[in-house]
């Protein structure tokens, strides 16, 4: 295993309960030109983007995978893009998306759109700015695999997980609000799983396939554990870590959508 060595893993099912992870479907062959999606998500990342690129693919040697930027970017990123999509050992592939009604639902619509571009078993959706440490993703594949799970959670909440990289106490109190707002209101899907609004986790791909996302603003975690069907869940800890360049996208704008995002679900 990659990453950390081996840590504890925590299931929950798909009402909420915990329960002992079974044995994974050993020597099962995978129909798919892929192993795995990682998608990026992406905004005025010209300095972080090559620092992911060349990260990830240090972590998945020997895996068949590839990285997706999904690019909402105004500043000399899509160029930057560019260039590493032309390194072929890199398994770079991007999507711009210009600036107006083609950016729906900020970055997690950039999300959604990454999913519908996939073919790969399973899709890892991890911040372009580095704060999720990419040297984990093995270990969120491992876990799938080894589980037979639907989802994996990189979990701050956990024993061997920090929330260190949150930008100080208002945000960090933000941030746990967030969860248990978002708790209280989906008690079934989420009140057992420890970091809902993680935004570093992995997917089976095919519980995304006929749902309807419609994802407002930065928490795909959240619209992805409430629509998609699921039987399995298990948690891995990971170091949420401060950015490695650029500023936070994080602002009152940023939390009025989830608001919106949160009424958005409940009502549906």
């Amino acid at each position: 295993m990659h990453g950390d060595g081996a840590t504890a893993v925590r299931e929950v099912d798909a009402v909420g309960r915990s329960r002992p992870a079974p044995l994974g479907r050993q020597g099962a062959s995978v129909p798919f030109p892929l192993a795995l999606t990682v998608i990026a998500p992406s905004r005025n990342e010209e300095e972080s983007a090559p620092l992911l690129a060349r990260a990830v693919q240090t972590a998945l040697v020997g895996e068949r995978y590839e990285l997706l930027f999904v690019d909402d970017s105004d500043d000399g990123t899509p160029a930057v893009l560019a260039e590493l999509a032309a390194q072929p050992a890199l398994h770079v592939r991007y999507i711009h998306r210009p600036a107006g009604s083609e950016r729906w639902g900020g970055l997690a619509g950039a999300v959604t759109d990454g999913l519908a571009s996939s073919r790969a078993e399973y899709v890892c959706v991890i911040d372009a700015d580095m704060q999720h440490p990419p040297e984990k993703i093995p270990e969120l594949l491992a876990a799938a695999r080894r589980t037979d799970a639907d989802v994996v959670m990189a979990c701050r909440y956990m024993p061997g997980g920090s929330s260190e990289g949150l930008a100080g106490p208002v945000r960090t109190l933000f941030s746990l609000g967030c969860k248990w707002v978002s708790k209280a209101l989906f008690p079934v899907r989420l009140w057992q799983v420890r970091d809902p609004l993680s935004g570093f986790l992995l997917v089976r791909r095919e519980i995304t396939t006929g749902v309807a996302l419609c994802p407002l603003g930065f928490k795909i975690s959240l619209e992805l554990l409430v629509r998609c069907p699921r039987q399995r869940l298990v948690e891995v800890p990971y170091r949420f870590r401060r950015r490695a360049a650029g500023s936070s996208k994080a602002d009152v704008r940023v939390g009025k959508l989830f608001l919106q995002h949160l009424w958005r679900l409940r009502t549906s």
